[in-house]
């Protein structure tokens, strides 16, 4: 049997029985507890988080018309006089590999995150109905604000922390992972007047 077909029924497995083993433990309170944290019981900050980064890839990156070979040059973390790479290496991908693999360990992790900031804020916030006139008491009011919390505040929280990470990791990297492009065989030559991609002898 191939090694990536176990690879695969060995996932499979595992998911199902963390299933089962989650369903067993549940005390059925399962539904109030998520409806505790999130809005409508849904980690909608995740949700919108995965839905961005899958956008950049297929629409930044042309993904969408390119599904195995997006554009990746203008969005590798380059240099710090290269904007547009450190702003959006952190959320783009080189390929569907890549970009799978990190949105499924998000949709993973992220609820967790979510789950332990919550939607709701604390009783002690203060009164999320009131309207103050400062603008420090309106984003005061917009942070105890679920549904700001749960469709703003928290991408806005990881974009932020994608940009920064991007700023300790400049090099020939893209998204979360640092994603080189060393690995799988392929390289990449710097020339005095362009980089360009050599895959199997292509040149994009």
């Amino acid at each position: 049997m191939p090694w990536a077909l176990l690879q695969r029924l060995f996932v499979v497995a595992a998911l199902l029985g963390g299933g089962a083993l989650a369903l067993a433990l549940d005390d059925g309170r399962r539904l109030e507890r998520l409806r505790e944290r999130f809005v409508l019981g849904v980690p909608w900050g995740t949700v919108v988080t995965v839905l961005g980064v899958l956008g950049v890839y297929l629409f930044v990156q042309s993904g969408y018309a390119h599904w195995y070979r997006p554009v990746v040059l203008p969005f590798r973390a380059w240099s710090y006089f290269e904007p547009l790479g450190m702003l959006v290496a952190g959320f783009a991908h080189a390929g569907p590999g890549h970009l799978l693999g990190n949105l499924f360990g998000a949709l993973t992790l992220a609820p967790i995150v979510e789950y332990a900031i919550g939607h709701y804020p604390p009783e002690s916030a203060g009164d999320p109905e009131s309207t103050p006139s400062t603008l420090r008491g309106r984003l005061a009011a917009l942070r105890r604000r679920p549904t700001a919390r749960a469709f703003l505040l928290f991408p806005l929280g990881v974009a932020v922390v994608g940009v920064v990470l991007t700023m300790f990791t400049v090099g020939a990297v893209i998204g979360f992972s640092g994603w080189c492009s060393r690995s799988r065989g392929s390289r990449w030559r710097a020339t005095r007047s362009r980089r360009c991609w050599h895959s199997s002898g292509r040149t994009c």
